[in-house]
């Protein structure tokens, strides 16, 4: 498996559809899977990610949790459930617009084995449309030091090397 785009959803009802529609629409020449970690929701965010699992078996897997263990042990618990060499984060009220975005992206690492992330610049908008910040499209990339120096990265645009195997006690359920 190449990449796994991690999912994770809570109360995303009016948002799920993109987000999905946006992980099954990439156009790329490998395998991937897509890994929903659904955290107990609501409203109806579980039932739109099981009908889209039904409808593409072969590549969603829908983790439905028995209690909401919250979002960064969603998160975790929905990471380590991944098992594609990259991982791809997409919250489920977030979307990816480019169906080339995994692609480039996986190209990327796979020609340059000593950056462990990608990310890029995105557009942010409110539920009512508007567009308080655009931030472009330009394909990022980021080394261990970047990192170690905290820069910020929008979780949305990032694929990185599924290398982490040990969280932080305060991440882990």
């Amino acid at each position: 498996m190449m990449v796994s785009a991690c999912i994770i959803a809570y109360n995303h009802e009016v948002y799920i559809r993109d987000c999905l529609d946006g992980a099954i629409s990439q156009i790329l020449d490998f395998e991937y899977e897509i890994v929903i970690g659904e955290d107990c929701s609501t409203d109806k965010t579980y039932q739109i990610c099981e009908e889209y699992a039904l409808k593409y078996p072969n590549k969603i897997r829908l983790i439905k949790r028995d209690l909401n263990v919250g979002m960064i042990g969603n998160w975790i618990e929905t990471i380590k459930s991944c098992n594609g060499k990259y991982i791809a984060i997409c919250e489920g009220d977030d979307y990816w617009t480019d169906p080339l975005k995994l692609q480039k992206q996986v190209d990327y690492l796979e020609n340059n084995s000593d950056y462990v992330i990608t990310y890029s610049d995105l557009i942010a908008f409110n539920s009512n449309g508007t567009l308080p910040n655009n931030f472009g499209g330009i394909l990022r990339d980021v080394d261990s030091e970047d990192l170690q120096k905290g820069i910020s990265l929008n979780t949305l645009t990032t694929c990185f090397r599924n290398i982490i195997k040990i969280y932080p006690s305060e991440m882990v359920l």
